[in-house]
């Protein structure tokens, strides 16, 4: 990627000193199994994947993440996979659980979520909280700034 290229996000967690921690990309697919979702990434990766510490793929149903963000190589496994299920219903919990989320409404739900996540607002952790947790994203991003359609 050259200087004068941008890779944009949905959205990005900056550290205090500034650098960016993670990249997240919402992509409300039903079949986001982690053979699409490394196919998203490594199509990222060919357009210039900003070099985060972690990159994360969200569906309402599934997540993915890669500890290495776009350097283990463009075909790298998910460092984990976990269900969405439980933090939508966490922030929707009235929702009829077969409907399809817009992707504004999945948005705003992912931005709460992270935000709660950076910090420290969450109280009782769903899978997804210790998949990540397992792979020291929650540590890493505690006090960490959401940027909403963050251009890196």
């Amino acid at each position: 990627m050259t200087d004068d290229m941008t890779y944009r996000s949905d959205f990005a967690l900056r550290a205090v000193d500034g650098t960016i921690l993670a990249l997240v990309e919402v992509k409300n697919r039903e079949d986001l199994s982690p053979e699409v979702a490394a196919s998203i990434r490594r199509n990222r990766i060919v357009h210039g994947l900003h070099p985060a510490r972690y990159f994360l793929l969200l569906s309402q149903d599934k997540g993915y993440i890669w500890r290495d963000g776009g350097r283990g190589g463009r075909s790298a496994p998910p460092t984990a996979e976990f269900s969405m299920k439980e933090v939508i219903g966490r922030y929707l919990p009235d929702r009829d659980p077969t409907e399809r989320l817009k992707g504004v409404q999945l948005e705003l739900i992912i931005g709460k979520w992270l935000d709660d996540m950076t910090t420290g607002m969450l109280r009782q952790p769903t899978s997804a909280e210790t998949a990540l947790a397992s792979t020291r994203f929650l540590d890493d991003i505690e006090g960490a700034s959401v940027l909403v359609e963050s251009h890196v």
